[in-house]
């Protein structure tokens, strides 16, 4: 019964040229605009980049640098290892080629 009556509701609106601009018309622009304002926000806000990090390794610690280069190889990773010595590092840090320095 339901499919009846809504076969003959969508023949109806077909007829009335007011209502296919409504049905028809309208999706189609407001989504153009709403693809036009909101398109790019998750790319500027949301996606996430890997955080560059200089690691100083002070004493020789496989199993540290093996959990590191496990976040480095992620799918999605969430750190950029540079390995350097303390000099290099704050180099590093104060031109702005990574965020921060972990002593280890």
């Amino acid at each position: 019964m339901f499919l009846h009556i809504l076969k003959y509701e969508l023949k109806n609106c077909v007829r009335t040229k007011d209502l296919i601009i409504w049905l028809m018309v309208f999706p189609i622009v407001l989504g153009t605009f709403f693809k036009i304002a909101f398109g790019s926000v998750y790319n500027k806000t949301e996606k996430f980049s890997a955080i560059p990090v200089a690691v100083v390794e002070e004493t020789e610690n496989p199993a540290f640098r093996q959990v590191l280069d496990g976040i480095e190889s992620a799918d999605e990773p969430f750190l950029k290892v540079t390995y350097a010595d303390r000099a290099k590092a704050e180099e590093l840090l104060d031109s702005g080629d990574v965020e921060g320095i972990r002593p280890c």
